[in-house]
Formats: structure tokens, C-alpha cells, sequence
């Protein structure tokens, strides 16, 4: 007499296993963009996201994210390619500004370089893992963190300015006279101390480049993620970390520092087909040029007034963003 068989799936069943589930994909593919034919409408994308950036001393691509798939329809993963393609010129022509005025310190600027270009490429890399909504979520929750570093960056100018003012007063009280007659003790004593201020020096110098190495792997990862220059990030943390760093050195450092690690994210979002060249030559050239006229009008308006209106539309565009469907 034959003994039945149970039929694979019957016990499978029985035991109540479900099938396995299908494997999500590591890379979310980006479909072909949309044929945007605006050049003018993309210009003035531009002027308006360089105008507001501009005026508080930011870049102009928080502005035109949103305006970039609101108004051009872009998808989220092409937004942020093209965006950082924007910024990658108009950062290099704004360190140029800076640099022709002695505002750029080339040895910080390199060595927050050094460490942008590499993450700059991997924040690329994790903008292709991550969906369309989940994109614009974090998005949205970087916008409201940083809201409000707007209205800081000027209450750290200003305590910049005083304490430039007090150096410079304590400088001209100092006694001309002060320390000039030391003998012949003091010279030994002063050549048996070289030895270890130098020692001192090579610690600081180790100290300030693992310094400049966090705050420009922090800003160029972020930067790849987003699609913006980093200022944002990176400008607060020169001003509070380097105390003989002026402000407007400050800007002008962060926006040399950040060419090269916005070129190595454009490699990488080129590469995953995230950037949309037609529509990042326009946005550039109005970006530049709505700098150019938002630095003119900030000189007008006040200063404090105005950074904390552009905190206000920051965290309206996050909390829009954050409560956009997909």
C-alpha cells in the first residue's frame, strides 16, 4: 500500500511560513527627466534663490530646491544633482570675490577641502539609496535644523566685531616699552623655550587640521546629500572654532572650500543621471546674478531684521516640505 507524499507547498502552508519577501533594491533608479525648455524661467529660479541667499550671507540653493521641483517639476533626486551643479560655479565665482578682497584663508580652505572632496562623493552616493519621499523628508528636517543658524551667523558676526574691537584697543593701551630690556638671563631662558613653543605649535597645527578635516567632511557629505554649498554648516563652525578667523574670512574660506567638493559630487550625480545640465547653466547664471544684486540690497535693508524673515521662510519651506505627499 503507497504512502502519500504531502505536497511541499500543502506543509509550507500548514506551517504557516510565508514566502519570502522580494529584496528591495539598493539603488533607486531615476527616471529620465523632464523636458524643461525655460531657460528663462530657470534664470529667474536663480535670481531669486541667489537674491535671499546673498542677503544673509548663505547660498541661494535652500531657495531653489523647493522652486526646482515646485516650479520646473524636477524629481527630488534630480533637484539635488542639479543643484550642486549651480553651486559649484557660483561658489567658485564668489571665493574669487572674496579672494580678490584678501578674504580667504587658502590653508584652512584646502584642508576643509581635502576631507569635502571625499564625502562630498559619498553624501552623492547615499542620495541614490534613498527613495523620492525619503529624500524630501530629510530634506525638510535639515531645513528646519537649519533655520536657525541664520540668525546666529549674525549674532557671531557681531560678537566677532567686538572682540576685534577689543584687541585693537588693548593693543594701542599696550606700554611701547613693555619687555624691551631683557638681559642677558632672559635671552637664555627665551632660547631654552623655543624648543617647546615649538613643540606646542606642531600640536596645534595637528589639532587645527583634524579641526578643519571634521567641519569639511561634515559640510561636503551634506553637501552631496542636499545639493547645497555647505555655508550653512561649515560658517558657524569656522567663526566658534577659530577665534582669529574673522566673519567675512570665514565666507569667504567656505566658498573656496567648497568648489572641489562640489565637483567631486557632481562626478558622482552625473554619473547616476541626476543632474540636468540644461536646466543647471540658467540656474547658475541667475544665482550669480541674483548674488550680485542681493549683496547691493543687503547693504540697504537691516541686517538683523533680514536674517531672521529668511530663518521664517526656512522653516516654512521645511515644514512644506516635510508635509508634502509624495
Amino acid at each position: 500500500m503507497r504512502r502519500a507524499v504531502p505536497c511541499l507547498g500543502a506543509s509550507t502552508r500548514a506551517l504557516g511560513r510565508r514566502p519570502p519577501a522580494p529584496l528591495r533594491p539598493r539603488f533607486f533608479s531615476v527616471k529620465p527627466p523632464p523636458p524643461v525648455d525655460k531657460p528663462v524661467t530657470t534664470g529667474g529660479v536663480g535670481i531669486i534663490a541667489g537674491v535671499f541667499g546673498s542677503m544673509v550671507g548663505m547660498g541661494g540653493a535652500f531657495v531653489s530646491l523647493p522652486l526646482l521641483t515646485g516650479v520646473l517639476k524636477l524629481s527630488q533626486h534630480h533637484a539635488h544633482g542639479t543643484s550642486l551643479a549651480s553651486v559649484m560655479s557660483t561658489g567658485a565665482a564668489g571665493a574669487l570675490g572674496f579672494a580678490s578682497a584678501g578674504q580667504v584663508d587658502w590653508v584652512a580652505a584646502l584642508s576643509l577641502a581635502a576631507a569635502g572632496v571625499v564625502t562630498a562623493r559619498l553624501g552623492a552616493s547615499v542620495t541614490s539609496r534613498l527613495s523620492g519621499p525619503a529624500l524630501r523628508k530629510s530634506l525638510g528636517i535639515f531645513q528646519v535644523c537649519i533655520a536657525p543658524t541664520v540668525p546666529l551667523c549674525g549674532w557671531l558676526r557681531m560678537k566677532k566685531d567686538e572682540q576685534q574691537l577689543a584687541r585693537e584697543g588693548a593693543r594701542g593701551h599696550a606700554e611701547p616699552g613693555a619687555g624691551a630690556g631683557a638681559g642677558a638671563g632672559g635671552f637664555e631662558a627665551g632660547s631654552g623655550s623655543r624648543a617647546a613653543d615649538s613643540a606646542d605649535q606642531s600640536k596645534v597645527d595637528v589639532l587645527e587640521a583634524l579641526r578643519f578635516a571634521v567641519i569639511g567632511g561634515a559640510s561636503g557629505f551634506l553637501a552631496g546629500i542636499f545639493g547645497v554649498g555647505g555655508g550653512a554648516i561649515m560658517v558657524p563652525a569656522l567663526v566658534i572654532t577659530t577665534p582669529d578667523m574673522s566673519y567675512t574670512t570665514a565666507l569667504g574660506t567656505s566658498l573656496a572650500a567648497m568648489v572641489l567638493p562640489a565637483m567631486s559630487g557632481v562626478a558622482k550625480h552625473h554619473a547616476a543621471r541626476n543632474v540636468v545640465w540644461r536646466v543647471a547653466a540658467p540656474l547658475a547664471a541667475g544665482t550669480a546674478l541674483g548674488s550680485f544684486f542681493g549683496a547691493q540690497l543687503a547693504v540697504l535693508l537691516p541686517e538683523r531684521e533680514m536674517r531672521f524673515a529668511f530663518c521664517a521662510v526656512m522653516l516654512t519651506l521645511g515644514g512644506r516640505t516635510l508635509m508634502t505627499k509624495a
